[in-house]
C-alpha cells in the first residue's frame, strides 16, 4: 500500500515540475522588476517591456510577489520537484518533507 501511495505521489510531483516548466516557457523572459506610477505600479521584463499595471490596495504587494515567482523561480521550483520525484517514489525523503513536497505539487496543478 505504501509503495502505491509513493508512486502517485511521485507521479504528482513529476507532473507538477512539468506544468511549472511549461507556465515559465510562456511567460515574458525574467527577472522582472517593480516600478511605481503615480496612481500604479507596474511589473516590467527584460530591456523595461511592460508586463502587467497593477492598481489598488494591493497593487504593491502583488506586483512584488508576481516579480519573485517570476520565470527563472519557476524553473528553479520545477527542477526541484523533478529531482524529488524519484526520492519520493522510492520514500527516501522523510515524510514532512515528501509530504511539504506533495502539497505544493497539488497546490501547482489546481487551478
Amino acid at each position: 500500500m505504501f509503495e502505491i501511495d509513493a508512486r502517485r505521489a511521485a507521479r504528482d510531483i513529476r507532473l507538477a515540475a512539468d506544468e511549472m516548466r511549461d507556465l515559465a516557457r510562456n511567460a515574458p523572459p525574467g527577472p522582472w522588476q517593480v516600478t511605481h506610477g503615480v496612481d500604479s505600479v507596474h511589473l516590467l521584463a527584460l530591456e523595461g517591456h511592460e508586463i502587467a499595471v497593477l492598481t489598488g490596495m494591493w497593487a504593491t504587494g502583488t506586483a512584488k510577489y508576481l516579480a519573485t515567482v517570476s520565470p527563472n523561480v519557476a524553473y528553479l521550483l520545477a527542477e526541484l520537484l523533478w529531482l524529488s520525484e524519484s526520492l519520493v517514489r522510492k520514500r527516501e525523503l522523510p515524510s514532512r518533507v515528501q509530504a511539504s513536497l506533495l502539497a505544493l505539487a497539488r497546490a501547482i496543478r489546481t487551478p
